[in-house]
């Protein structure tokens, strides 16, 4: 892992998350893995909160749309 989040790599259980928050974070949010690394875990944790809201309300917008042609 190198020094990843090295502070909060804890357990195996805290690596898996922090991986896949960097993953989140890196493919579809489109942050580097530098800006990531600099984050504390609540910058990180309101980003991916913002993301997964805006993904509902795109996912509410599809379904509203789909049922309005029917």
């Amino acid at each position: 892992f190198g020094i990843f989040f090295y502070s909060e790599l804890a357990e195996q259980s805290t690596a898996t998350i922090l991986l896949k928050e960097a993953y989140i974070l890196v493919h579809h949010i489109g942050f580097t893995y530098s800006d990531i690394k600099n984050m504390s875990r609540k910058e990180r944790d309101i980003f991916i909160n913002f993301f997964m809201e805006e993904r509902k309300r795109e996912k509410e917008i599809r379904d509203n749309s789909r049922n309005r042609s029917k």
